[in-house]
């Protein structure tokens, strides 16, 4: 062995007696006293509180419901309402303010089963907590989810053949999305 060896071996037993110093040790007391989850408060956020982005996706999933406000056949089975209608009603609900009266339109065929359909959909709104006169259910589309698309067309026409006329304004690019 050459001397720096030994003199590496020689230091490390200091060495390790003050890591264990500054580190220290804990006794069975001490670490039982602490819970088993208290690393999570300092890094991890408690399971059990709400998630913010969660939060901003389920308001923000409502609000859509409810501006778009139409029930298809997809969500009856028959006469009943489904899953996937009584979701979307609960949404809407949730983004109703308080008081204010909800509209929801029923986009499917006039038959048999479409008053049973209506009469479904103001029971559940009904078992939901609002009151008849806050209830309103109406046949055919939601004219306030259908906008008009032809100056966007006209622009994205003119700004695609080079002509420069955009008098439509932004052109839309996708639904909602603006250059």
């Amino acid at each position: 062995m050459n001397q720096s060896t030994f003199s590496v071996l020689k230091l490390f037993p200091i060495a390790l007696v003050i890591t264990l110093a500054v580190v220290g040790c804990k006794s069975k007391e001490q670490i039982a006293a602490k819970p088993k989850e208290a690393w999570r408060d300092t890094f991890f956020p408690d399971p059990k509180e709400p998630n913010p982005v969660e939060v901003t996706m389920a308001r923000q999933a409502a609000n859509g419901a409810r501006a778009d406000g139409m029930l298809h056949a997809i969500h009856f089975d028959d006469d009943a309402l489904n899953s996937l209608g009584r979701d979307k009603l609960e949404r809407m609900v949730l983004a109703t303010p308080v008081g204010s009266k909800l509209k929801v339109f029923v986009n499917v065929p006039d038959n048999d089963s479409t008053a049973p359909r209506l009469a479904n959909i103001e029971n559940f709104l009904g078992e939901q907590g609002l009151a008849k006169d806050q209830i309103a259910v109406a046949r055919g589309t939601n004219p306030a989810a259908l906008g008009d698309t032809t100056d966007s067309i006209v622009a994205r026409k003119a700004q695609r053949d080079g002509t420069g006329d955009t008098a439509g304004g932004d052109v839309g690019i996708g639904i909602g999305i603006s250059k």
